[in-house]
């Protein structure tokens, strides 16, 4: 039972030192912060930072995997984005570039919908995503 305790305490099964988790694209362009363990329907959070390696221009496209937009339902998005779109890849969102050579922060509050494992990836559009996998327990 104490193993259970600990293990409960440190993030095994939720919010912990053990479920915090950050990943980024092969280029360095996007780093993804997020917790491996999530708990079906209890709110989260996933924090994405564009880099300065990110392409110049007026706007910046994040693409979401279609697992993972199909395992969260997002509540909100900060800064909300300009525009949203479905492709056959997932969801792509539309955000407003922020000053040159500085990181912008994108913050996704979600709740998890079902169990088990999902293969989530995050990217620039036309760029290769973060690769990486969020177990949602029951």
């Amino acid at each position: 039972m104490a193993l259970f305790l600990a293990a409960a305490f440190a993030g095994l099964f939720a919010t912990g030192p053990l479920s915090q988790a950050m990943t980024t694209d092969p280029a360095g362009a996007l780093r993804v912060e997020y917790e491996h363990f999530q708990r079906n329907m209890a709110p989260s959070a996933m924090w994405v930072h564009v880099g300065s390696a990110a392409p110049s221009g007026d706007a910046i496209a994040i693409r979401v995997n279609d697992k993972l937009a199909a395992a969260i339902k997002v509540e909100a998005i900060t800064p909300e984005p300009e525009h949203a779109r479905v492709t056959s890849a997932g969801i792509e969102y539309t955000f407003a570039a922020a000053e040159p050579k500085k990181a912008a922060p994108i913050r996704f509050d979600f709740t998890s919908n079902g169990f088990g494992p999902i293969q989530a990836e995050i990217g620039l559009a036309d760029r290769e995503p973060a690769r990486f996998t969020i177990f949602i327990h029951p």
